[in-house]
């Protein structure tokens, strides 16, 4: 018999896939249209933007999100917020207007989009509950 050391495998699986970048793997769920599968479905379920700013909204017309546009999002703050402070960018800063500059603008077809944003405050909050629904 031939024995496979399957250690190994896993080992350079794993390294393959923890030398990806977030951005990378944000495309590869665009790319093959996962959304759904990047959360557990109970965690979409329950979660609600506006608990990290008020004035996101939880419904597009009358129809509430639904979960693939919630993971979209989901994906896309993360990634934003990664971005600005791997380049030392202020994350608590804000528009003239008051609104969050931690934003992201989602066009969910060609005549809206609409915009989701972190209050400064709710950063740690908003990564604190991502990351414990990735465990």
């Amino acid at each position: 018999d031939i024995y496979l050391d399957t250690s190994d495998e896993a080992k350079d699986h794993n390294t393959l896939i923890s030398k990806q970048t977030f951005n990378f793997w944000v495309k590869v769920v665009e790319h093959y249209k996962i959304h759904n599968c990047a959360f557990e479905e109970d965690f979409l379920d329950s979660f609600s933007f506006k608990k990290y700013y008020n004035k996101n909204k939880e419904r597009l017309n009358k129809y509430r999100l639904n979960n693939y546009q919630k993971a979209h999002v989901i994906l896309f703050l993360t990634r934003n917020i990664r971005n600005r402070a791997f380049h030392n960018e202020n994350l608590l800063k804000l528009r003239k207007s008051g609104i969050p500059r931690l934003s992201v603008r989602i066009d969910f077809n060609e005549r809206k989009f609409f915009y989701f944003s972190i209050e400064p405050n709710m950063i740690v909050k908003y990564l604190d509950d991502i990351l414990e629904s990735w465990e």
